[in-house]
């Protein structure tokens, strides 16, 4: 998901209850970040969800 981050992927899950959102991000070294999980409720991801999970992303990175 370029419109996040660089690396950053989205994980796509439906279930019984609806369909699931899970934004992940995986550094050198093999760590697995989950920057953002939520329900997806429309067809086009909400821009609160984006911000969210750019926040996040951005947070992995400068506060050190």
């Amino acid at each position: 998901m370029p419109i996040i981050g660089s690396g950053v992927h989205e994980l796509r899950i439906k279930g019984r209850s609806g369909e699931y959102r899970i934004i992940y991000f995986l550094k050198v070294k093999g760590v697995l970040h989950i920057i953002h999980a939520f329900q997806k409720k429309t067809y086009k991801t909400p821009q609160m969800e984006i911000d969210i999970s750019r926040k996040r992303y951005k947070d992995l990175f400068y506060d050190k």
